[in-house]
């Protein structure tokens, strides 16, 4: 049961150039498609078998090569459709299957000991596809492995984990442990904050100074809702946000997938905030807000950007978002400080904002309704 994870890498705006993002795609053909085959227990290649033994072959190594460079190319999305068009069940997508399949476990269980018996059965069903959560034994949920190429590798095999090259077998080497981006929310110890509010109160009215607001991180649990944001430099180069919902059933804890992000900031240091979220692009057909495609749809990073009363906020639709970079000063100690203040969709809404002064279509967003956290990181 997936948790909806966000990890945002700052520093990207060079895409939204003159130059269309749908037209550099739209040139990169891809000429060699792979062959959808099976490979079966004993490691032999066939044409038939079920969806779990399913393996794309390529003929040669450049067309591989050449394969992975054109899906780095497609946003998620366009992905999806590519795969479902070559009628190949990837792990993702096995993982996203087998998150819905726990939730019917949940839902069909008659007590703890039934939903444990069929729990059990469910977790050896996906053993040596998908792991658990090892470092939070209440998390239920299972997660894609990790690998050396967390953006291809989870998209180009199945649960053989192998693919074709000139009609040799090559496994893709995925470890026993939770993949990075999953691990950085649901496998990492950050402060925990206990709020007895309703989640469409002010958790921010209830610190009375704000050294006392969460640093770099916190999971703020309100009844059977976690709320997950974390802060980290990555490299001396980016700085990088993490955000995941939990909820609870009641025979555990699972990813909420069902949970929409929204972040503000104040008083950033340390770091370059490389958008402007009042840009506009210029285009054939008029003038569009950053952030939509020429038919109002997301592109290819998958994010909006819009302001708000106060500063920018975005919503977040994808785990992969580029938000600036540092800035190291000559004899300065390296530093990043500032302030984030985060909803989630069951936090919008607003006694004091008027609506009118809200751009049309995006929810209001109270400061008082948000959960505020500082950072501060020395690297």
């Amino acid at each position: 049961m997936k948790k909806k994870v966000f990890t945002i890498l700052l520093g990207f705006l060079g895409m939204f150039s003159s130059c269309n993002q749908s037209d550099v795609i739209e040139e990169q053909v891809l000429t060699n498609y792979p062959q959808l085959m099976y490979l079966d227990n004993k490691g032999q290649i066939s044409n038939q078998g079920d969806s779990l033994q399913q393996i794309l072959s390529f003929g040669t190594l450049d067309d591989y090569e050449n394969f992975k460079s054109y899906l780095r190319t497609l946003n998620k999305n366009e992905l999806k459709i590519f795969f479902k068009k070559l009628r190949f069940r990837n792990i993702e997508e096995i993982a996203e299957n087998a998150d819905a399949e726990l939730e019917r476990i949940g839902t069909l269980s008659t007590s703890k000991d039934d939903f444990y018996k069929r729990y059990k059965r469910y977790v050896k069903k996906y053993e040596n596809i998908l792991v658990r959560n090892s470092s939070d034994t209440t998390d239920l949920s299972l997660y894609i492995p990790a690998s050396n190429d967390e953006v291809i590798d989870k998209s180009i095999v199945s649960a053989t984990k192998a693919i074709v090259v000139a009609g040799k077998v090559l496994k893709i080497p995925f470890s026993e442990e939770i993949n990075s981006r999953d691990k950085n929310i649901f496998a990492t110890e950050y402060q925990c904050v206990e709020n007895k509010n309703a989640m469409n109160k002010a958790p921010l009215s209830s610190y009375e100074f704000e050294r006392d607001w969460p640093l770099n991180g916190f999971i703020e649990k309100r009844g059977h809702k976690k709320t997950i944001f974390s802060c980290k430099v990555i490299k001396r180069k980016y700085v990088e946000l993490h955000f995941g919902a939990q909820k609870k059933m009641w025979y555990g804890w699972k990813r909420d997938n069902d949970r929409n992000f929204f972040f503000a900031t104040e008083a950033l240091t340390g770091f370059k905030v490389e958008y402007n979220p009042l840009e506009i692009q210029k285009t054939s057909k008029g003038i569009i807000p950053i952030g939509l495609d020429l038919k109002g749809k997301v592109p290819y990073l998958e994010v909006y950007y819009f302001p708000s009363p106060y500063s920018p906020f975005a919503y977040l639709s994808n785990h992969d978002f580029k938000f600036g970079e540092v800035e190291i000063k000559y004899m300065q100690i390296p530093n990043i400080s500032g302030k984030f203040f985060i909803w989630t969709d069951m936090m919008t809404g607003s006694d004091d904002i008027k609506y009118f002064s809200i751009p049309a279509g995006f929810p209001v967003l109270d400061k008082k309704r948000s959960i505020p956290c500082r950072v501060d990181i020395t690297y």
